[in-house]
């Protein structure tokens, strides 16, 4: 029996140890010498291999350790901003069904006083029964503490029930629905707001944390959505073509036969990277001065929305890379008036 390279598994190593103690009762001292010769390489490479896994797994903990903990939080949040967002819509369709004027009155997304609101006084009579200036005192005393807010939302509130005098059938069940649903979009802001001041936390850890929110339109949430999304080591990605690859901003020749210059968006990409890209840019057009030149560029060549939002993700893209390779904040340069001519 042969040992080539001695490459032996586990299974094979039990094997051959008992074949082994069976051959040296029958006293084949040739091939015991040759089976312990195996066998001790075999340990040796294991030995060494165990210590190189061992090595690179915790080299590699580290650094899955460093946005693990992102990812972990930044996907929570996804999935509570998605659970606030159904609930605001069952909220929205519940209160069509018997008070429509108090479901345009508000903007129940944004709105923290027309939930407080929907927890005490949910129906037209109820609302006139109390009066605005009863309604305002009733809200400044349940946590809101300005008072023009207060009057304001008391006053808009009366005024849709003043503007509905018929009882629709099923009302009491209907507002008993939309409190229950109140109180949960109350519930869940309140843990939204608990896990942005953790992603903030985590987020700051991470060495690239100021560079990334230099960006306009980067804060702490979608900071911590890149470093989760690309592991906050640019290196894994060797150039900012393979991360816009990755974030699918780079686009897919599909160039067939003598068709050539056909380019489509990808099929596989990570769609959290796109979407951090993508956020960011919609604010950066609006807030930075080259971003909203670049971007207003892109629509006087013909560009729609989505196309100029994209081309701009891109071009950001490209910034961020050179501000993490080079260490350095982002800076706005503001283009110099022309002189009067001479």
């Amino acid at each position: 029996m042969q040992f080539p390279k001695y490459g032996l598994g586990p299974e094979a190593v039990l094997v051959l140890v008992d074949e082994l103690q069976n051959r040296r009762r029958v006293g084949s001292s040739s091939w015991a010498k040759k089976a312990e010769a195996a066998l001790r390489i075999s340990q040796d490479r294991r030995s060494s291999v165990f210590s190189l896994r061992s090595l690179a797994s915790s080299s590699f903990s580290e650094v899955v350790s460093r946005s693990s903990r992102s990812k972990i939080l930044t996907a929570r949040r996804l999935d509570l901003s998605a659970d606030r967002t159904r609930a605001i819509n069952r909220l929205r369709s519940q209160m069509l069904e018997y008070f429509p004027a108090l479901e345009r009155a508000f903007d129940y997304g944004t709105s923290k006083t027309a939930l407080v609101l929907l927890t005490g006084y949910r129906t037209p009579a109820a609302l006139r029964r109390i009066g605005r200036a009863r309604l305002a005192s009733w809200l400044t005393n349940h946590g809101l503490r300005a008072g023009n807010i207060a009057k304001s939302a008391a006053e808009a509130a009366v005024t849709a029930a003043e503007t509905q005098h018929t009882v629709v059938p099923g009302e009491k069940t209907a507002a008993k629905m939309v409190h229950t649903v109140a109180r949960e979009v109350m519930v869940l802001d309140e843990e939204i707001s608990e896990l942005n001041a953790l992603i903030e936390g985590r987020f700051r850890e991470h060495p690239d944390a100021e560079l990334i929110t230099s960006m306009p339109g980067i804060g702490d949430t979608l900071g911590a959505e890149f470093i989760a999304a690309t592991g906050g080591d640019m290196t894994a990605f060797g150039s900012p073509d393979r991360l816009a690859g990755v974030a699918g901003l780079a686009p897919v020749s599909r160039d067939s036969g003598k068709v050539s210059g056909n380019l489509r968006g990808p099929r596989r990409y990570s769609r959290r990277l796109l979407r951090m890209f993508y956020l960011s840019a919609q604010v950066a057009a609006t807030r930075c001065p080259v971003s909203k030149a670049f971007y207003q560029r892109k629509r006087n060549e013909g560009k729609s929305h989505k196309q100029a939002v994209l081309a701009l993700a891109r071009r950001r893209l490209n910034v961020l890379w050179a501000l993490i390779r080079d260490r350095r904040p982002f800076e706005t340069i503001t283009p110099a008036p022309a002189g009067p001519a001479a």
